[in-house]
């Protein structure tokens, strides 16, 4: 085996030890679930602009607030596997809008990235009777404790450092189900 097929190989295998290790923290779903297509969503059309992306499905169930390209990655690959419906947000304004139009159940904030204005995001979604009841989470990075703080007063439900929200996900998202 050449050395850059070894690398690939190596990779792909963490990968899917990875992938299986965040399954044990979802109860009741198993590879077999994974690979069935799911049976209440249905994906028609990939919607993108410059401030969204949206799958569409028949309903929103998740909408997650990040500009990172790692977690955004990371969060869609999972939610289709799962059959969850989820949007993907990058600002503040845009973030709002998608929450009015289409009240998600879970709203998901990288609280790391003041490009999204999270905590604004937050009071604003607060003030608002009519997106004050929608679920919410947050992850930061552990060494800031001071922004998960403020983060747990302004009124997230559940805020975990960004390893924690890694090895969660997938349980985050069957939330949506």
């Amino acid at each position: 085996m050449r050395m850059g097929q070894q690398d690939t190989s190596q990779r792909d295998g963490l990968a899917r030890r990875e992938f299986e290790q965040a399954l044990n923290f979802v109860a009741g779903i198993d590879k077999d679930t994974l690979t069935r297509p799911p049976a209440r969503h249905h994906e028609s059309v990939l919607e993108e602009r410059s401030d969204c992306l949206r799958l569409h499905y028949d309903h929103l169930v998740l909408l997650a607030i990040l500009d990172d390209l790692l977690f955004t990655s990371k969060i869609k690959t999972t939610a289709k596997q799962l059959g969850v419906a989820i949007s993907v947000a990058r600002s503040r304004e845009s973030a709002i809008a998608e929450m009015r139009a289409h009240q998600p159940s879970l709203v998901i904030f990288d609280l790391n990235n003041p490009r999204t204005d999270p905590l604004g995001t937050i009071a604003e979604m607060k003030a608002d009777p009519g997106l004050a009841a929608i679920a919410t989470v947050g992850f930061a990075s552990h060494m800031q404790t001071e922004v998960i703080d403020a983060a747990r007063k302004a009124g997230v439900d559940d805020v975990m450092a960004r390893s924690m929200f890694t090895d969660r996900l997938p349980q985050i998202l069957a939330r949506g189900r």
